[in-house]
């Protein structure tokens, strides 16, 4: 039968150590249901006389058709294992995956299959079955189809519904008294939030308060430092007249010298410009020593660097032969491996055949015993079967009976019980009635009152939130002026400027940089990230307009700002382009704008190459070109380089407001705000009368609702009643129909079991004839001998693993590391050569350089004597004429 499996053989075949391993494998933790004195025990401990070793674990695998879902698994084949060691200690998995025992033990209960339950029933069980009583037996059969735990739900379910229902009647009692508590609290908490809304609204008028006295410092401030502003202004007019007189009396005075001293200037000029040429050439011989003795050391630890890798050569060539020498050996070892290996597999094929053939001399008595002890098995399980088909049929006959007249009973009560609640359901839906249509009348005054309520209380919170927001809004101007006043100091500076030259102050400023250009399309991040905040610079005409710009930023203290003379750098020019694949050109040849600003482009943009491979800039960044990519990655000579996010720069002159735009916004909000109390107040009627209509329509929906949930638990109650009636009828006829069939049942029972009992007899004496012609202790020896040869080829194929991974290992070093290491350490040398050879010939050409210039030095020594000389006779003839003046 599905579902139902039988472990039949011969005594001692081992079929108990099967239904020990069932048990072991659903999580059994008693020893002595498994015969063992304990767990350590279940493990092989092999034969110790045939060189057998002991097993470390045990180890039981049972598999589930889940075919039909009913293990909360989603596979269709549940796998269980537990794995046991020397210690006691158990491992559990499903499906492969670890898991603990109590989760195992769980999802088999789901599935009615426990080791303590019927799911395996051993040797001896089925005889004690028999024994047992009815009522023990029925109680048995309850517990394995799941009966018994129902009853017992059903038990502890009526239980709670009992004591569900005294705690209804409870709660019932208490509503009132809950009610009056809830109204108080309700009461209460609208004194406090009416509290907490008036500390809002008297700590939001003394923070306007502030505001305005504020506001009022602020305007006596303004007053003082356009007083101050004034003062400072004629200060500054009495200081430039004074300076001009000091400039007109130096005039005089240095006419007054010009006349005795122009010879002694000119002499000292030319002896100026001697020593300047002398210190020039002194600096740059001093430079070229320097140089020297860099190339000079450069080319020593080059050298150095050569030896030190001609050394490592060294040692990796003596690795490569050590290397070689190994692998040949290991080579060796693997043959030697080989051929023992297929000598073993030779004795262990020999063995196995010789066992093979004695097992077929057995194997026609081993059948014949095999299918008597499968029919005995059959016919025992039959008998057993028919015995306790008998003794369920008695006791489901007698239960039968008595379920019978319960059921009778049963019927008569929920009759009488049904005609009761349904004058009940008709009481209270009449008291319900009542209840609604007050209700109804109640909600209709309350709409009207929450409707011009809703209106208000809308109307008054979006003018709070207009009158926030702007009064938000005032004081963010506020501090928005403030912070660009603070830190846009730069912004300040250059927009005070541009004010000036719109008026005619200060000449030729032509404006800022980024107004008067244009930026091809695709190339705007890499023109901004070269100009590195040279965008905003200030383009003039000259170093006067320059230098007038400069001065007013000091006297005005506003600032620094960049600032580009456009006809003094009219020499500079656009770098060359270099011979690189890939690159563009230089960033000023994707600007445009009028000729006249074209020096300022080439100042800016002209030293930087544009390109849109980021390889192709760090490459000629190295080469000592500046160059940008076209995603604004900016690479400086010699490498170092400016990437990250691209960020679009801040115009700080966006964010700062007017001041009439506060002063206006400021009014606005205080005309809201007492448009806002008036309609506060007629709110606050509105809310008494809801108040009032509220506490009527509470105690009447708690009535409605106490209604409902009697109605509906009235009509549950009818309504279950009669599906019990029902069920009760229905039961009542599937009772009779099974007493009848259980009376023919019991006749044939016992006829089938007598007829069993003598075939078992005659199967049991051709049994007994059988098993004296069967020895099988010469083929067990020969299987122990293969198993033992089994486990030396096992172990000689694992040091054979050990020695090709070997032999893998120093392959893979000698063609991955030291032969790529070798070829690294010879191009490197390859290329010192190249460089001490470049840095030789910089040192000599440093050294002819140093000896012309020490020569160029010597005659300008003789030089600045002779003036020395002339200078000195002319200041002493200028002395005689002065003493005689």
């Amino acid at each position: 039968d599905k579902g139902f499996t039988a472990i039949t053989g011969p005594n001692g075949s081992g079929k108990t150590n099967i239904a020990d391993a069932v048990l072991f494998g659903l999580g059994e933790l008693s020893a002595r249901r498994m015969r063992a004195a304990s767990l350590s025990k279940l493990v092989y401990h092999g034969y110790p006389d045939l060189n057998i070793k002991k097993a470390n674990t045990a180890k039981v695998v049972i598999q589930f058709d889940n075919s039909d879902g009913r293990l909360p698994v989603d596979t269709q084949t549940v796998t269980i294992s537990r794995e046991l060691n020397r210690a006691g200690q158990s491992l559990y998995r499903l499906n492969g995956r670890r898991m603990s025992r109590s989760h195992i033990v769980n999802i088999l209960s789901m599935a009615g299959i426990s080791s303590t339950g019927h799911n395996v029933v051993l040797q001896g069980i089925i005889a004690r079955i028999a024994e047992i009583s009815a009522v023990d037996r029925r109680k048995m059969i309850a517990e394995l189809v799941g009966i018994a735990q129902y009853d017992a739900e059903k038990a502890e379910a009526e239980d709670k519904l009992r004591a569900a229902e005294i705690s209804i009647r409870t709660a019932m009692g208490r509503i009132d008294e809950v009610q009056q508590r809830v109204d108080n609290l309700e009461r209460e908490r609208n004194e406090l939030l009416r509290y907490m809304f008036l500390q809002k609204e008297i700590k939001r008028f003394e923070a306007v308060k502030i505001f305005g006295d504020i506001a009022e410092v602020q305007k006596k401030i303004d007053e003082v430092t356009s007083k101050i502003e004034s003062v400072r202004s004629k200060v500054e007019d009495s200081r430039e007249l004074r300076d001009k007189l000091r400039f007109q009396r130096y005039e005089v005075d240095s006419e007054w010298r010009k006349l005795g001293s122009e010879m002694i200037e000119q002499r000292g000029t030319r002896l100026l410009e001697v020593q300047y040429k002398i210190g020039e050439a002194r600096s740059r011989i001093s430079e070229l020593s320097t140089k020297i003795g860099a190339g000079t050391a450069s080319v020593d630890g080059l050298k150095k660097v050569m030896e030190s890798n001609e050394q490592k050569l060294g040692s990796m060539q003596n690795e490569v032969t050590d290397n070689r020498s190994e692998i040949r050996k290991l080579r060796r070892e693997r043959e030697n491996f080989l051929k023992e290996i297929a000598e073993k597999q030779a004795q262990y094929d020999e063995i196995s055949k010789q066992a093979s053939i004695l097992r077929a001399s057995l194997g026609e008595n081993n059948r014949n015993i095999r299918d008597i002890e499968q029919k005995l098995e059959n016919y025992t399980q039959e008998i057993v079967n028919r015995r306790s088909d008998v003794i369920q049929s008695r006791t489901s006959l007698k239960s039968l009976t008595r379920q019978l007249n319960e059921l009778v009973k049963r019927k008569a009560t929920f009759e009488s019980n049904l005609e009761m609640l349904k004058k009940s359901f008709a009481d209270l839906r009449a008291v319900k009635t009542d209840q609604e249509k007050q209700a109804v009348h109640l909600e209709k005054s309350l709409e009207k009152r929450f409707a011009l309520h809703e209106a208000t209380k809308v109307e008054i919170v979006q003018a709070e939130k207009i009158a926030e927001s702007a009064r938000e809004a005032v004081v963010e101007f506020a501090a928005q002026r403030d912070m660009a006043e603070k830190v846009a100091t730069e912004e300040t500076a250059l927009r005070n400027i541009e004010e000036l030259a719109d008026l005619g102050a200060i000449k030729g400023v032509y404006g800022r940089l980024k107004k008067l250009i244009k930026v091809e399309k695709g190339y705007k991040r890499a023109v901004e990230a070269t100009a590195a905040g040279w965008l905003d610079a200030l383009v003039v005409q000259n170093y006067d307009a320059a230098f007038t710009c400069a001065e007013t930023l000091k006297r005005m203290k506003l600032g620094r700002i960049k600032i580009i003379p456009v006809e003094e750098i009219s020499e500079v020019n656009s770098i060359n382009n270099p011979r690189f694949r890939g690159i563009e050109g230089t960033a000023a040849d994707f600007v445009r704008s009028a000729k006249r600003y074209e020096p300022a482009i080439r100042f800016v943009f002209g030293d930087t190459l544009v390109t849109n491979d980021q390889k192709i800039a760090i490459a000629a960044s190295r080469n000592g070109n500046r160059t940008v990519t076209t995603n604004g990655d900016l690479y400086e000579p010699q490498g170092g380089f400016e990437s990250g996010y691209y960020r679009a720069p801040v115009d700080y002159s966006s964010i700062i407001p007017s001041k009439n735009a506060v002063k206006s916004l400021d009014e606005a909000v205080a005309a809201l705000r007492l448009h806002l109390e008036k309609r506060e107040s007629e709110m606050n009627n509105f809310e008494e009368d809801i108040e009032n209509i509220r506490k009527e329509m509470a105690s009447s929906s708690e009535m409605i609702i106490t209604l409902d949930g009697e109605i509906g638990r009235v009509r549950q109650n009818v309504k279950s009643t009669r599906q019990n009636v029902r069920r009760i009828e229905k039961h009542l006829e599937r009772i009779k129909e099974k007493r009848e069939e259980e009376k023919n049942q019991l006749g044939e029972l016992r006829l089938q079991r007598n007829q069993l009992n003598k075939e078992m007899e005659n199967l049991r004496e051709r049994l007994n004839e059988l098993r004296h012609k069967t020895d099988t202790s010469q083929i067990q020896e020969m299987e122990i001998q293969r198993e033992k040869i089994g486990e030396e080829l096992i172990t000689v194929r694992q040091r054979m693993g050990s020695v090709e991974t070997k032999l893998a290992t120093l392959d893979s070093t000698f063609g991955n590391v030291l032969k790529v290491s070798a070829d690294n350490i010879r191009i490197q040398q390859r290329k010192l050569k190249q460089q001490i050879a470049i840095v030789e010939s910089e040192v000599d050409a440093a050294i002819k350089e140093k000896v012309e210039l020490e020569k160029e030095v010597v005659e300008l020594e003789n030089n600045k004597e002779e003036l020395s000389r002339t200078v000195l006779n002319a200041k002493e003839e200028s002395k005689k004429y002065t003493v005689q003046l």
